[in-house]
């Protein structure tokens, strides 16, 4: 299965000075920097710890900002490796003023660019970070429809902030090295989440849920083991079932925090 998966990738990269093309029309690639995803590096390593996070996009990016301040005064640490996949999350970014941290886009997901990119940036932990649900909170308490991409069938599972901080800190305390999966066997569709939200917002989910054109790409479901880091001791000790009622109340009474997000 994987090589037929790289053989995919493989021919996708013949293809993709023709991709990168277009989207850099199209305003969705760097002009400069795309090079990166090739492992054409802006940013040199330097010595010392590095620690690598990973967020698809704005969203997971966001979440992981008060993580940074954090270990940006942390003297142990040389160094932190940001990734992202999307030129709005690398915009973003922009406006901190990290002095350890940097923003690098990342590779292509062929075996030779992989292995080029970890020989370069040696990372002591790698930290991937899963996307959020808060978007479609904001959507449909200020009375709008909750949009789902699909038939809504598509399953994420879901971690709690305080879970994933924890196990980002025992990790680094514990000077662990290689990669380590975060995650909980909490698996919902993105159907069952909206629709508990309408409940706990008393909304009639048929007419606050809105089902839109599918987005390219929309994996089914994440599957991932968190094996290696349980045996360490780590494991999830809050639940989305019960927290979400509290999640749901505090977005009600903070709402205006939103007021201008679209």
């Amino acid at each position: 299965m994987l090589f037929i998966y790289q053989t995919i990738i493989t021919i996708i990269l013949l293809f993709s000075p023709l991709i990168i093309f277009f989207r850099i029309i199209k305003n969705k690639e760097d002009k400069i920097r795309f090079k990166e995803k090739f492992c054409f590096f802006s940013k040199k390593r330097g010595a010392g710890k590095l620690i690598w996070f990973h967020g698809a996009s704005v969203g997971e990016i966001l979440s992981i900002i008060p993580l940074i301040h954090e270990y940006e005064n942390k003297k142990s640490i040389s160094k932190i490796l940001i990734t992202s996949n999307t030129l709005s999350s690398s915009k973003v970014l922009e406006k901190y003023k990290f002095k350890k941290t940097i923003h690098q886009f990342f590779p292509i997901d062929h075996f030779f660019l992989i292995n080029k990119f970890l020989k370069y940036w040696q990372p002591h932990v790698a930290i991937f970070v899963d996307s959020e649900i808060w978007p479609g909170m904001t959507a449909a308490l200020r009375n709008k429809k909750i949009p789902i991409h699909g038939n809504g069938k598509n399953q994420r599972f879901y971690l709690s902030a305080i879970d994933f901080a924890k196990a980002v800190v025992l990790l680094i305390k514990n000077k662990n090295n290689g990669v380590y999966n975060v995650g909980s066997n909490e698996f919902y569709s993105n159907t069952q989440i909206a629709k508990l939200i309408c409940k706990y917002l008393k909304k009639d989910p048929k007419k606050f849920i809105s089902y839109v054109k599918d987005r390219p790409y929309n994996d089914k479901r994440y599957s991932v083991s968190t094996k290696k880091i349980r045996h360490l001791g780590w494991k999830p000790k809050y639940n989305l079932l019960k927290d979400l009622p509290k999640i749901v109340e505090w977005y009600k009474n903070n709402l205006t925090l939103y007021k201008n997000c679209k």
